[in-house]
């Protein structure tokens, strides 16, 4: 029964420790493993718990019952992840563009011209329904709504490049976390000028992750689906 409540208690001190960026995506990982072989461990004992209940009418039901409900909340969620694990896409970098993919700056600055091409190399079709959208927009409106919208959804922009007027092409890139576990997630949007429409392209990556569980996937479609509806009626083919 001890290590059943210990265990929650961890996850619970795991999660805020990470959220508040007292331990870093590497150690809280290493949390999460040791939070789930207690709970395995916890598991095991509980079933032994039970078959001596059963065989030989040892007291304890109670104990071993609240055992059980506490060691299933917290092995629940690893249930989830593994199931997303082998069902999803394994990828923790999406792009709409996977020819010409938008970068970061810090890829510009390490890789220099060739940086989309070496990021393109990296990257998988694991969502070839996930596009980008063309809007028969100006560049400034189009800006206007990504900006707008990444601050409805709590994105921090952490650098912009491109000039209305003076460049084809303009960047912002945006920095936000999970909603629960805080894992930092990174994300560049290209807004792209055709002349008469502008063509957006969005890019997110989970940069301490080899799976993101879908998770770049739905903060994409969510984030193009809302830019949608506010430029409804400017969607062009």
């Amino acid at each position: 029964m001890r290590v059943a409540l210990f265990t929650p208690v961890l996850a619970i001190l795991s999660v805020l420790a990470h959220r508040g960026s007292s331990v870093d995506t590497f150690g809280f990982l290493v949390l999460l493993a040791v939070i789930a072989l207690l709970g395995l461990i916890t598991l095991v004992l509980v079933i032994v718990a039970f078959h001596s209940l059963w065989t030989y009418g040892k007291r304890g039901g109670r104990r071993a019952t609240w055992a059980l409900i506490l060691t299933a909340i917290v092995l629940a969620p690893f249930v989830y992840a593994a199931t997303l694990w082998f069902t999803a896409p394994l990828q923790a970098d999406l792009s709409t563009d996977l020819i010409d993919p938008p970068v970061f700056r810090s890829e510009l600055a390490e890789y220099g011209d060739s940086a989309a091409s070496i990021v393109a190399g990296e990257l998988r079709d694991g969502y070839p329904a996930i596009t980008g959208r063309q809007y028969e927009a100006p560049l400034e409106i189009v800006l206007d709504a990504v900006l707008t919208q990444g601050e409805l959804f709590g994105w921090r922009v952490v650098d912009r490049s491109g000039r209305i007027g003076a460049d084809d092409e303009l960047l912002v890139e945006f920095m936000h976390h999970t909603t629960l576990l805080a894992f930092p997630i990174e994300t560049v949007v290209r807004i792209t000028d055709e002349g008469d429409t502008s063509y957006l392209d969005i890019r997110s990556n989970m940069p301490d992750l080899i799976h993101d569980l879908g998770t770049n996937a739905r903060i994409i479609t969510e984030f193009l689906r809302e830019i949608d509806l506010t430029l409804v009626g400017q969607v062009g083919g």
